[in-house]
């Protein structure tokens, strides 16, 4: 996707959004905020509502769950968008191993979104539901 902006950019290297083409990556991304957070920020909580996703630009976090490290997470990775998909509590704990660059889109957003583009929902959904299946230790 050539002559895209920084941020579209960083959206469309990830696993999830890359696939929505152009379009719908130019939809997105007034939604989004850049963020920078130091190692050893908490995410998200597992048990907890969600209230956004979070795409990783630069650095690493860990995926607990119980506890327990199951996954390190690094640039180009979707974190917390099972969630508010399914409209369930986070399944694990987020917690930046470094500092981080993040894309975030808070929950709001994210439904409003959905809401004004429905195809783009049903895209997010299907990978979503995809990589639940593929990853069945992954946190939302």
């Amino acid at each position: 996707m050539a002559d895209l902006d920084p941020k579209l950019e960083r959206l469309a290297t990830s696993p999830v959004f890359s696939q929505l083409g152009r379009r719908k990556l130019e939809a997105l991304a007034p939604f989004t905020d850049d963020v920078t957070v130091p190692a050893g920020t908490v995410l998200m909580e597992e048990g907890s509502f969600p209230h956004e996703l979070e795409v990783i630009v630069e650095g690493a976090a860990a995926i607990q769950i119980h506890g327990q490290t199951v996954k390190e997470v690094g640039p180009g990775d979707v974190i917390g968008e099972m969630a508010l998909i399914d409209k369930s509590l986070r399944s694990a704990t987020v917690v930046t191993t470094q500092e981080t660059k993040l894309i975030v889109i808070s929950g709001r957003a994210f439904t409003s979104l959905m809401e004004k583009y429905p195809e783009i929902a049903d895209d997010l959904k299907a990978i979503a539901a995809s990589r639940k299946e593929q990853n069945t230790d992954l946190a939302d």
